[in-house]
């Protein structure tokens, strides 16, 4: 070997010795930020758990796995996501836009005064994204998966759905005008309804869209009842923006807005729009779910009310709800009784 080659060798030898403990430099200082954030994030009431956390990627990449993961809070609604893997890819120098991904099955869990609703997730691309502020608190999350399946455990029905598009955002700094702090978007694309269900129920949902923003203050309560009273009393409302949903032959459009009275009864405004309703009545007619004549006057009475979509020409029904005095009411009709929202204590 000439001297010029041992050179070149030397050089290549020295390059990958160096980068070699560079990346593990700096997965350990990744490592170390990371189980900050977590100690931050615990100490700020939320649940973040694993039965192991580790840094892989070599040599190129820094990707932070957590295995047997539980992410989230107690109160002032009990949710919980756990699932076998959770995946985040981090770099040094961008550790504010955190791209993730969630493979296999996971689990949804909310509890409440009613109880517990548990679902399970698997998606075949399980792709989310992670932003943060400056201060490590958490800016945005988007999550996007394609192929879902959801069911209850030990279900046999899944309803599957080609693609469900979730953002959610806290924002900082609040206009102090229109003083919103959080809002949401989510969007979805081809769901089929589980088998079973009479037609035209059995269609494929096209299309759905929803956008809510929530305003007013948000102070740090001793209790989250006292945070969640707190925004009552500021004049803090759920803001519905949008609603579609595209399932033919109906065709659903609304907004309107929601928040607590005095009592913690739910108080709000929607409007319901309707159009395909008479397709919707022929189908249910051929499905012999409701007779001829019954449809008849069904449609009669809601021509009466109808008025061309815009866009569209169609025939569309508006069908305001209201939540007023404990009440929950559709086209002025009192439908049931609305009790307080039970608030947590701790």
């Amino acid at each position: 070997m000439n001297r010029n080659a041992r050179i070149a060798l030397g050089v290549v030898a020295a390059t990958l010795v160096t980068w070699v403990g560079a990346w593990f430099g700096l997965a350990s200082h990744i490592e170390g930020r990371a189980l900050a954030w977590i100690e931050r994030e615990r100490e700020r009431g939320n649940i973040l758990a694993y039965r192991a956390l580790r840094i892989d990627g070599f040599p190129f990449t820094w990707r932070l796995i957590a295995e047997d993961y539980e992410i989230g809070r107690p109160l002032p609604m009990a949710q919980l996501l756990t699932g076998a893997r959770l995946e985040a890819t981090l770099l040094p120098w961008q550790l504010h836009d955190v791209p993730i991904r969630l493979p296999g099955r996971h689990r949804i869990e909310r509890r409440d005064a009613t109880g517990m609703t548990v679902i399970e997730l698997e998606a075949a691309r399980p792709e989310a994204r992670l932003q943060l502020s400056s201060a490590g608190r958490i800016r945005a999350l988007d999550v996007d998966l394609g192929d879902l399946t959801a069911r209850v455990p030990g279900g046999a029905e899944a309803v599957k759905a080609r693609r469900v598009h979730l953002l959610a955002r806290a924002l900082e700094p609040i206009d102090p005008t229109m003083r919103e702090f959080f809002n949401l978007t989510l969007e979805l694309d081809d769901v089929e309804p589980p088998p079973g269900l009479q037609a035209p129920f059995n269609q494929k949902l096209r299309r759905g869209e929803a956008e809510i923003g929530v305003r007013g203050d948000l102070p740090r309560g001793a209790t989250p009842a006292d945070t969640v009273t707190g925004w009552r009393d500021s004049g803090g409302v759920v803001e519905l923006r949008k609603l579609t949903l595209d399932w033919a032959p109906l065709y659903i459009s609304g907004d309107g807005t929601a928040t607590l009275d005095r009592q913690n009864r739910p108080q709000a405004a929607f409007s319901v729009r309707v159009a395909g309703y008479a397709e919707l009545l022929d189908a249910l007619v051929q499905s012999r779910q409701i007779g001829r004549n019954q449809a008849m006057a069904i449609r009669a009475a809601l021509n009466l009310v109808a008025k061309p979509a815009p866009g569209t020409g169609r025939n569309e029904v508006s069908i305001p709800i209201t939540a007023q005095d404990g009440k929950l009411s559709i086209l002025g009709l009192n439908l049931m009784n609305l009790p307080p929202m039970p608030l947590p204590t701790r």
